[in-house]
């Protein structure tokens, strides 16, 4: 039987490898291409990234859907407030479904603050929490009056030139979401951030890149984002039956014909949580809910229009394997099947014959190698972090896999909803013992999962087992341990950054509060360029400048590539 799951596991195995080193070979592939001939192979030239001369500045609503983000809910409001985009065409919405006093009371100052300075911004509040983050937004959806709806989270700081750089891209009337990069402030914090900045760098410039180069099917991330408001409506809506809102509708979108612009260029920087237990809730939501997905549209899926391939590719790869396999795999045959077979067959007198008849070394070493080395590649710096990750990621599997199957079978308590609350990137590096002490918690399961490790590593070195794979289970059931105790974010081994040594202000602050002024009230910059327009990147210095007494049929008098003057050539460096 041990031999049988061994096999099933290394098949499954190899599904999961193939997966990642296809998406990371798209990913190079394109990448040099789009380097060598840019015109033929960079995927965001399929769409018009820049103004077509005489478009319509559409109008834009910016959305911020929060519950109870007391450290960095005036915070978003503020970043959002400073984009760069014509103010009666622009609006903020915040949909505050917070139920916490002050949370509420920063909420209002900052609304109060930036209405008397001339933004369009208001809260909205609801009676209930049905739906949470989806029903929120498809409540208010049918009032919206803009074309295009840009979402971000409360940790997220949008620069102020994100919406000239995505909107133009909805000039192609079959885009339906234009999608930004995650970049991440608190990435060095601590270990524990910089492993989730490795998963999440994997997934964003890796997966998310490869499948959009490809024309696969990828998803809206829930936030740092823009929608086209008809492409929703198209959809269905938002719809709640799932913990993945963002992805349900992203399918069901794609599933309608619609296409998806993801900007590598486009930087959305956010806050990683440096929390444990919030960390846990939020994977327990991004596993739980795919399979929640995956089980409410595979019939969509199958009787669709979409090419055979695409159908394959979607019910195989990107929910079976991806979603569901990938953390089968992680728990199953690295922290069960492995120990198992060793324990049972492995000896260092037992002859080399024996190791490869029970062990599938390919398997159990070098796929996983490959795998790994393709995902530290898209964080070199933090190669050296490599080992850690992988065990940090073994620890992270077991809650992975327990939602995951939650989520496919339905099971009670599937569809609970949590929110990963945020700190504002204001956690401090010093050890506190009394602190680390107070924020204990104990998961049993990891617990189990340790205890039985380091009692395998002990019971291998009894009998001879070899040391390489006493020393894993050590310190793997160490990390469970670690995990179970929700102390990984209390061991910080990384040094302090550069910027804290030196006694210099923290670069990934937010930036001083200017002394604002009304819109109306700011001089404009009189600078001008020898040809009579304003110098700037080109393509938006057009919208920049667009004041507020102008009527409401502005247009964008700067052509695209074909409509170029001679006199703009000293500009080219600055295309998006």
């Amino acid at each position: 039987l041990l031999e049988v799951l061994v096999g099933f596991a290394s098949f499954t195995s190899c599904l999961v490898a193939v997966d990642k080193l296809y998406l990371y070979y798209s990913t190079v592939f394109y990448k040099v291409m789009a380097l060598i001939w840019p015109d033929s192979w960079e995927p965001t030239l399929r769409y018009p990234g820049r103004w077509k001369r005489g478009a319509k500045i559409p109008r834009v609503l910016v959305q911020l859907p929060m519950f109870n983000e007391t450290h960095v809910a005036a915070r978003i409001i503020d970043y959002a407030c400073k984009m760069e985009y014509p103010r009666d065409k622009f609006e903020v919405q915040v949909l505050d479904d917070s139920t916490d006093a002050e949370t509420r009371a920063v909420v209002d100052a900052a609304i109060d603050k930036w209405r008397a300075l001339g933004i369009t911004i208001e809260a909205i509040r609801r009676t209930n929490r049905q739906g949470y983050k989806a029903g929120a937004m498809h409540e208010v959806h049918d009032a919206i009056k803009g074309e295009f709806i840009a979402i971000f989270d409360a940790d997220f700081l949008p620069e102020p030139d994100f919406l000239l750089r995505t909107i133009p891209y909805f000039q192609d009337k079959n885009v339906g979401f234009v999608q930004g990069r995650w970049t991440y402030l608190n990435a060095d914090e601590s270990l524990f951030c910089r492993y989730q900045e490795i998963c999440l760098n994997a997934h964003i410039k890796c997966e998310q890149y490869a499948r959009f180069s490809t024309g696969n099917f990828f998803n809206f991330n829930g936030t740092g984002g823009v929608w086209r408001k008809a492409c929703i409506d198209d959809a269905g809506g938002w719809n709640a039956r799932t913990l993945v809102e963002d992805m349900d509708l992203s399918l069901r979108a794609f599933l309608k014909g619609w296409q998806f612009v993801w900007v590598y260029d486009v930087e959305c920087p956010n806050e990683i949580p440096s929390d444990y237990k919030a960390y846990r809730k939020q994977q327990r939501r991004w596993s739980c809910g795919p399979m929640q997905l995956w089980a409410a549209a595979r019939q969509s899926v199958s009787e669709s229009s979409l090419p055979t391939l695409h159908k394959a590719y979607l019910n195989i790869f990107f929910f079976g394997v991806r979603m569901l396999a990938t953390n089968v795999i992680s728990f199953t045959f690295y922290s069960v099947l492995v120990p198992l077979l060793l324990l049972e067959y492995v000896q260092e007198v037992e002859m080399e014959e024996t190791h490869h008849r029970f062990m599938p070394w390919w398997a159990i070493v070098w796929m996983p190698l490959l795998v790994t080395f393709s995902t530290m590649a898209f964080s070199p710096n933090s190669f050296h972090f490599m080992i850690l990750y992988v065990m940090y990621e073994n620890a992270m599997s077991i809650l992975k896999l327990g939602a995951s199957l939650e989520g496919l079978l339905g099971l009670k308590g599937a569809m609970t909803w949590t929110v990963t609350q945020k700190l504002g990137a204001q956690a401090s590096r010093s050890f506190d013992l009394q602190k680390v002490l107070k924020q204990i918690s104990f998961f049993g399961k990891e617990m189990a999962v340790g205890a039985s490790l380091i009692a395998a590593a002990f019971y291998g070195y009894s009998i001879g087992t070899s040391w390489v794979f006493t020393v894993y289970f050590a310190t793997q059931g160490f990390i469970f341990v670690i995990f179970s105790l929700s102390l990984v974010e209390a061991f910080n081994l990384q040094p302090p950054p550069e910027w804290q040594l030196l006694g210099l202000p923290d670069p990934n602050a937010p930036p001083p509060k200017d002394e604002e002024q009304p819109l109306s009230k700011r001089k404009k910059a009189k600078k001008k360029r020898p040809n009579g327009k304003k110098k700037g990147k080109r393509g938006y210095e057009t919208v920049r400048s667009v004041s507020l007494e102008e009527d409401d049929d502005h247009e964008l008098n700067r052509a695209d590539d074909d409509d170029d003057d001679d006199d703009d050539d000293d500009d080219d460096d600055d295309d998006v």
